[in-house]
């Protein structure tokens, strides 16, 4: 996965890309889009446009603000407390 910049609007976005050497692999990358453009919940990531680039498809999201995990454990297993909190608002997101 990537950020970029999206040239249409300047806004940025993750861009995650699927080489389709496989059709397996393209149908999963449609199914992914599809799955995602349809969840309409507040804090899940949105899906906003699947784009073919020569072999590959690119599945452009919208950027989420903050940290992602890894970078905010710093390699580091989390404190007790701190792993419920996030787990708990976690699962709320999902319900």
């Amino acid at each position: 996965m990537y950020e970029a910049r999206r040239e249409s609007d300047g806004e940025v976005v993750i861009a995650k890309v699927f080489d389709v050497a496989d059709p397996a692999i393209e149908a999963r990358a449609e199914h992914e889009f599809q799955l995602l453009h349809r969840v309409d919940v507040e804090g899940a990531v949105r899906a906003l446009a699947l784009e073919r680039a020569g072999d590959q498809l690119v599945l452009l999201l919208a950027r989420v603000p903050g940290v992602n995990l890894e970078q905010y454990a710093d390699g580091k297993p989390l404190a007790l407390p701190e792993f419920l909190r996030i787990a708990i608002a976690l699962a709320r997101t999902l319900a």
